[in-house]
């Protein structure tokens, strides 16, 4: 198995996907996900999480479950989540999880297919936060900011390659003396879909234990 910095549990059972990897939800079915292994050569499967266990359906060329994932009993029983072993959070609807570089700034991505973009990093010292505002990259405008519970947040628009953009930047109080910061980004179309994961990530985001 290789470096794996998330896996996703829920109905009674963890995924651990094989690194590199990209997990989808699969449509129609909320107990089903699918998982790629994205090697040299494709191997991927669906796992549905039926009543009596999981069942696995592996892709033309993939021969053995262990190619693309394990899987272990869980505790949690609701739907899927994804955990790392800081925090735990939901997975929001069309959005796959996707890995990351093992020393990228996030343990994972959630990825939408219009190519929308959610990340979490941290935890990291307050006092090593730049204010909200010095998050703003040059070319990039304030549209607005706000302060919700333990979250204060800021959002703003720029252009890049004649397109008009969308980014979020959300610092989570973690802890006394920390926090983890939560981006999300998309072109402007998908701005209002993205805002409402993001949002859908924020109300879900527990620690780990």
């Amino acid at each position: 198995m290789g470096h794996v910095l998330a896996r996703v549990s829920g109905f009674g059972w963890t995924i651990l996907p094989r690194y590199p990897y990209r997990l989808a939800h699969v449509e129609g079915n909320a107990r089903a996900l699918r998982v790629e292994h994205g090697g040299a050569v494709l191997k991927a499967a669906t796992v549905s999480i039926d009543p009596e266990g999981p069942r696995l359906e592996l892709s033309t060329g993939t021969s053995t479950p262990a190619e693309v994932c394990d899987l272990t009993t869980s505790e949690f029983l609701d739907a899927f989540r994804v955990e790392t072993t800081v925090f735990t959070v939901g997975w929001p609807l069309g959005f796959d999880v996707v890995s990351v570089e093992p020393r990228g700034p996030s343990p994972f991505d959630f990825v939408s297919k219009e190519g929308s973009l959610l990340y979490i990093q941290g935890p990291f010292p307050t006092a090593h936060v730049p204010e909200l505002e010095a998050m703003a990259a040059p070319g990039q405008r304030i549209i607005d900011r706000g302060t919700h519970a333990t979250t204060d947040w800021i959002e703003l628009a720029y252009e890049r390659a004649g397109r008009k953009h969308w980014q979020r930047h959300a610092a989570v109080r973690w802890g006394r003396e920390s926090i983890l910061v939560l981006t999300a980004q998309a072109i402007a179309e998908q701005a209002p879909a993205t805002r409402t994961a993001a949002r859908f990530a924020l109300e879900t985001l527990e620690p780990w234990r």
